[in-house]
């Protein structure tokens, strides 16, 4: 594997993919998972390209990043897909957007499965997250109750 499609693997594990360490609390009821003991040579990665094929690049951009006016955007050389960079249009009030209604549905379909298979990924984790953890998204405590 290409030393630069390794290094964007370390950074997607890091944010997405981090392997959470197991402990016990009173009762044996699960506690919360703490990540900074990690060592992260331990910890699983994937591919830029199932990333994107996935569908996690299409809604991350489309559902946090584009709506901020910036866009993880990846490059590609022969069989190789790396981040390239993220482009930043946060002067422009509205954003960006793919343009999916200016598509017709045959062309939207591929952009329809990834959001699909990302939405049911969302829905399978929330629903173990809620259950082990309390909460399906971490908060920020001490700052959310301002």
């Amino acid at each position: 594997m290409d030393d630069v499609n390794i290094d964007l693997d370390k950074i997607l594990s890091k944010i997405l993919g981090k392997r959470i360490m197991e402990g016990k609390k009173e009762e044996d009821k699960p506690i919360k998972k703490d990540i900074t003991a990690l060592e992260w040579g331990e910890v699983p990665v994937m591919s830029v390209k199932e990333f994107m094929d996935f569908g996690y690049l299409q809604e991350m951009n489309r559902t946090f990043l584009h709506p901020l006016g910036l866009a993880l955007q990846l490059r590609h050389n022969g069989n190789l897909w790396a981040l390239d960079c993220i482009k930043d249009f946060r002067k422009d009030d509205t954003g960006l957007i793919y343009g999916f209604a200016q598509k017709t549905q045959e062309e939207l379909q591929p952009n329809v499965e990834k959001a699909g298979r990302v939405r049911d990924e969302m829905l399978a984790r929330r629903a173990v997250r809620e259950k082990e953890l309390g909460y399906a998204v971490e908060g920020i405590f001490n700052y959310e109750d301002k």
